[in-house]
Parts: structure tokens; C-alpha cells; sequence
């Protein structure tokens, strides 16, 4: 018998573990834990798939159901795992007077436990858990202190076994305990899994599952696996991202400088009226968004300032969703106001973007003071680099490009008009429609009759 075979050779050694550095890269259980038996087939035995001495278990309404309160019955999955491994079941009825119900992780026998076996035991009658292994001649050992649980019907018990000799209990998927066993001489190895229920009749399981712990990457040690953390290099367990971007707050740098946004000097980010983070002299303000996209408002540097607001420049206001608002550089400014996924975007010193009245648009400035501004009207986008200007609005679907110094695109009061400056010159394709304006160090436009002016400052 069990029982009197631990009475005789037992010896205790109960220590407290405390190891608050351990944490394992492993999947969260029961990720990636399979259930291996689901029970649900016809009344009688248990199968082929189980061994070890199975008569007191049996299928009763596709759950397994313990027939006897009888000590020796102990059984095993067919199929043995590595050395890290796990093992659960999900109780349908709890039996309250049973001192062990127990779980089975690395078996060294299929079948039997006197090769040595590690057991997780629950006494429901002291409402503890139990880590105990055999091996002969040591015999039953308890490893660390009870952990106390109470476990009722419908949770599912569970436990990990590792090769580094650490177990973990869990129920419902969150960790009650862990111990260690690395003084048994079977905790690297790897074995069977199974279950063993003494003195408790009627009790009632299902979804018995388990195998090999799924391994992961873990490189910034926060708990979170690299395959989603929004921040692999830098320790961040809550996984915090007020930007919405899904990078992660503690690997943001909207500058590209190197330096995280969380340690600039000047830095500031505003979501739907939420002023979340505001640090040095940067300015950034939102409304709260009426749709369901938010209304962000992000600024990094000396003065910098973001407005994602539904409130017009100068008169009025209309209620927003999905403006998006970014100041980069000393002095910046990007306004996105008053409409419906606006986007303004400064980067550079003293760079000005204004994205207002309308949906759909975009003003992007890049460079020393480059100056980028959409208005009054749906799909405008206007873009310009260092000491250029472009603008587009008054209108739909007009587009206004600017490159180089002095540069100066204007495509406006009209739709679908297109402007290109570059070299310093200036190109404007407004107040008709379906207009194309070009201008490459000498000033060039054509309109829709393909009429070619030279040195012109308008396309009628």
C-alpha cells in the first residue's frame, strides 16, 4: 500500500523557498498545454491510452468518474515528455474529504512509481498543496512548506515540472506556489505524467492534459515573450502604450535620437483630453474624440507643440475624431484641428504643419522651418522639406509638394489639382480644377488644356 510504504520510509524536510529572481521563459500555462483526454466517449473503462492500475477509474457521462477510495491506483498518459513538462485536470466534483488528489509529473516508470515519480498533492480536508517525490532508498520527501488553495468545482489544478528542478502550482492558470525539488535525483529528467486519487470516491475530472512546456523568448526579462512585447529591449511588464502605436511607451523616440521619450527633456503626449505625460516646457493638448478613433497630440522638444483639438484656428468648432498631431524639434508646431482623420506632422526646428477642417489629410513638414498646411476640405496632403512651403485646401483631393529652399507649392480652390515646387521656385495650380502645376528652378505650369506658362505665377 501507498499509504504505509510512506509511513515507513518518510522523511520531511519542509524549507521555505524563496527565490524571487526565477522566472522562467516559458508560455503562460496552459498555453500551448494540450488537452490529451477529453473523456468524452462511451461509459466504461478508461482505454489504451492510459496505464497503470486503472480499475477504480471509469468514463460516466463523457467525464472520468473515481469509483473506490482505495490507495494503489495510479495511471499514467502513454506517451512520456522532456524535462520540462506539465500536467492539469479540471474538476467537476471535488471530493471534500480526500487528503490526495493528486497530479503526476515525471514518472520514471510507465505504470509505476516506484522508479521514482514527483507528485503534486491537494488535501482537500487541510486545504493545502503538497510537492512531494519518491525515490528509493529515500522515500517520500515533501519539498518547501504546504501551499495553501482552496479548490472547487469547475477550477482546473495544474502544475509545471523543470529542468532546472523548479515546480510551479497552479490553478485556473495562475501560479499558487513553487518549490523546489533539485534534491531529487530524477528533477532534470524527463517521464511520464498521470494522476493518483486516494479516498476519493466520486470524484469527478475532465480534460486531463499536459506535455512538454512550450520554450519562449524572453530578451529583456519583463515576463513577456518577444513574440508580444510591444518593447523587447527594455523591461516593461505592464506593456504600457499610450501612443497607440503598439510599439511600447518605453521604447518610443519620435526624434530618432537615441534617447527613449520617457527621458527627453521636453515631451509631452495628449490622448482624447488626457493630458498623460508632461515633462519641461512642450505643449500638447486634445479633445476627447466622438468616433472611434482617438485624438493624439504628441510633442518632443524646447517648445515644441502638438494640438489634436476640435476647436477651428479661428472661429467655431466642430466635433473630431482621429486627429493625430506631432511635434518634433525645437520650436515645432503640428495643429491638427476641427475634422476627421487629420494628421499633422513637424519634425525639425521650428517645422509647422497644420492639418485643419476637413478629413482625411495630411500636412507633413520635415526640416528647419518647413512649413506644410491642409485646409478646409477632404484628401488634401501637402508636404514640404527645410525652408520650403506647400499648401493645399479650399477644395478635395489636392496635393502640394515642396523641396528645397525657398520652394513654394500651392494647390487650392478648386479639386484633384497637383503642385510640385522644387529648386527654390514657385508653383501654384489653383482656383480651377483638374489643374497640374510643376516648377523646377524655373517656373513652369500647365493647365488642363496642356498650356504650358513660363515665369507665370498662376495656371488659369
Amino acid at each position: 500500500m501507498k499509504i504505509s510504504t510512506r509511513a515507513i520510509c518518510t522523511f520531511l524536510i519542509v524549507t521555505l523557498l524563496v527565490l524571487p529572481s526565477y522566472t522562467p521563459a516559458l508560455a503562460a500555462y496552459p498555453a500551448g498545454a494540450d488537452v490529451l483526454d477529453d473523456f468524452n466517449r462511451a461509459n466504461g473503462g478508461i482505454g489504451s491510452n492510459w496505464y497503470g492500475k486503472k480499475n477504480i477509474y471509469r468514463i460516466s457521462d463523457n467525464q472520468l468518474l473515481v469509483r473506490s477510495n482505495d490507495a494503489n491506483y495510479d495511471i499514467y498518459w502513454k506517451d512520456a515528455f522532456g524535462p520540462d513538462q506539465q500536467v492539469f485536470v479540471t474538476f467537476t466534483n471535488v471530493n471534500e474529504q480526500s487528503r490526495e488528489q493528486n497530479l503526476l509529473l515525471k514518472a520514471q516508470q510507465r505504470g509505476n512509481w516506484g522508479a521514482g515519480v514527483l507528485e503534486v498533492e491537494y488535501d482537500a480536508v487541510d486545504e493545502v498543496v503538497k510537492v512531494i517525490t519518491w525515490e528509493w532508498p529515500g522515500g517520500w520527501v515533501q519539498h518547501g512548506a504546504d501551499i495553501p488553495v482552496t479548490i472547487v468545482d469547475g477550477d482546473t489544478f495544474g502544475a509545471r515540472a523543470f529542468a532546472n528542478g523548479m515546480v510551479e502550482v497552479y490553478v485556473n492558470g495562475a501560479v499558487i506556489g513553487t518549490q523546489d525539488v533539485s534534491s531529487w535525483s530524477h528533477y532534470d529528467k524527463g517521464g511520464y505524467i498521470g494522476l493518483w486519487f486516494i479516498g476519493a470516491k466520486g470524484a469527478i475530472l475532465d480534460d486531463f492534459g499536459g506535455g512538454d512546456v512550450p520554450l519562449i523568448v524572453d530578451t529583456d526579462g519583463d515576463g513577456v515573450a518577444d513574440d508580444v512585447d510591444n518593447c523587447v529591449d527594455v523591461p516593461n511588464p505592464g506593456q504600457e502604450d499610450n501612443y497607440g502605436t503598439s510599439a511600447g511607451d518605453a521604447c518610443e523616440d519620435t526624434d530618432g535620437d537615441g534617447t527613449p521619450d520617457a527621458a527627453e527633456a521636453n515631451f509631452c503626449v495628449s490622448i482624447d483630453g488626457v493630458l498623460l505625460v508632461s515633462v519641461g516646457n512642450a505643449t500638447c493638448d486634445s479633445s476627447p474624440t466622438v468616433g472611434t478613433e482617438s485624438n493624439i497630440a504628441i510633442a518632443n522638444g524646447s517648445f515644441a507643440t502638438a494640438i489634436a483639438h476640435e476647436t477651428m484656428i479661428v472661429f467655431g468648432s466642430r466635433p473630431s475624431n482621429n486627429l493625430n498631431a506631432l511635434a518634433v524639434g525645437d520650436f515645432a508646431q503640428a495643429w491638427a484641428r476641427a475634422g476627421d482623420g487629420l494628421t499633422a506632422i513637424a519634425k525639425g526646428e521650428s517645422a509647422l504643419a497644420v492639418s485643419h477642417s476637413g478629413t482625411n489629410s495630411s500636412a507633413t513638414a520635415i526640416g528647419y522651418r518647413a512649413n506644410a498646411q491642409v485646409f478646409f476640405g477632404d484628401n488634401n496632403h501637402a508636404s514640404a522639406s527645410a525652408e520650403a512651403a506647400a499648401d493645399a485646401g479650399n477644395g478635395n483631393n489636392n496635393t502640394a509638394t515642396a523641396s528645397g529652399a525657398g520652394s513654394h507649392a500651392t494647390a487650392s480652390y478648386g479639386n484633384n489639382n497637383t503642385a510640385e515646387s522644387s529648386g527654390g521656385e514657385r508653383a501654384q495650380a489653383w482656383f480651377a480644377s483638374d489643374m497640374s502645376a510643376t516648377s523646377t528652378f524655373a517656373y513652369t505650369c500647365t493647365n488642363e488644356n496642356n498650356e504650358v506658362a513660363v515665369d507665370e505665377d498662376k495656371c488659369n
